[in-house]
Formats: C-alpha cells, structure tokens, sequence
C-alpha cells in the first residue's frame, strides 16, 4: 500500500493513528515526500516548533520592537495559532495537562525552542500545566491509561533519532 509505496519503515507502523489521519484534528506536520527514478521516498515528517519557521515572526517582533517600529503588529503568529489549537483540544476533550515531549538529544541546541511553545501554550492555557519532558523524565503515572486520557502530549523528534527504547514510549504515549 502507501507505506510502502513510500517506503515508511516498518517500526513506524504501531505509532500510526489512522483515524487521526483522517480526521486531522490534532495533527500539526509537514510530510516531505521525495521523488527518485525508482519511485517515491518518505523523508521525514516536519511536526515541529520548526515547521514554517514560526519563530521568525517571533525575531521579527523582538527586533522591530527595539527599533520601535510596529512592522510587524499586524502579521499573525504561527506560534499563537498553534497555542489556540492546543486550546481548543484541551478544552474540547476536557484535557488537564499538556505535555511538550521532545528528545533528551536536542536539549540545549535550541532547536526546536520548546521553551517559546511552552510559553505561548501557558499564555493561552494559564490554568493547564505546561511542562517539558524528554524520553528520561517523562512522568511514569502519565502512562497509566487513566492519566494519559487527560493529558495532551505535543511531540517533538525525528523518528530515526529515537533509540529503540524511546520508540517503545512513544508507542505507550
């Protein structure tokens, strides 16, 4: 079918939801595809603090703000449209706790800048708990099924860079 058409690895297919897919409620990605002479390629998919950039504007208004021009007042803030859209899930399915899940791998390169998300989901959220975790201090009572229905978990890594017990996390997630 399609995975292999795009040759999506095999330990990927029990982290699939495909109801979700379908249904594109809680999805924010980019899929990049790649085109060869023997077919097509799955490269990586992009659901990340870095997809478009969104912390350009961010610079931007830092920026325009110390020149104290307000170039960049009216432009919207990819980062705040996600905010709303985690927003609206918490709210939706009655969710108490948020948790931005990224690699113990990437901590402290600042990228993706997981801190910038947790501010602007606090802002919007200011009564939900917001915290950041990684595959070594995510919270163990999260995974008891009870717990984990309340909870949104916002995720951040690279398929490949995730290590054989990372997967299986992420597989209980």
């Amino acid at each position: 079918g399609i995975l292999a058409q795009f040759n999506v690895h095999a330990q990927m297919l029990p982290l699939i939801d495909w109801d979700e897919l379908l249904a594109g409620e809680r999805i924010i990605a980019r899929f990049d595809i790649v085109p060869s002479d023997t077919g097509y390629f799955f490269c990586e998919v992009n659901t990340d603090s870095s997809v478009g950039c969104t912390e350009v504007l961010d610079c931007l208004n830092v920026y325009a703000s110390a020149l104290g021009s307000s170039l960049a007042d009216t432009l919207p803030s990819p980062n705040l449209d996600k905010a709303r859209l985690i927003k609206r899930l918490v709210e939706k399915h009655a969710l108490t706790r948020v948790i931005i899940f990224g690699l113990h791998m990437y901590a402290g390169d600042g990228f993706p800048s997981m801190e910038l998300e947790r501010a602007y989901f606090q802002a919007e959220m200011p009564d939900v708990p917001v915290e950041i975790v990684d595959e070594f201090t995510y919270p163990k009572p999260l995974l008891d099924a009870e717990q984990g229905r309340k909870t949104l978990v916002y995720r951040i890594g690279v398929f490949s860079d995730m290590d054989t017990d990372c997967r299986a996390l992420f597989g209980q997630i």
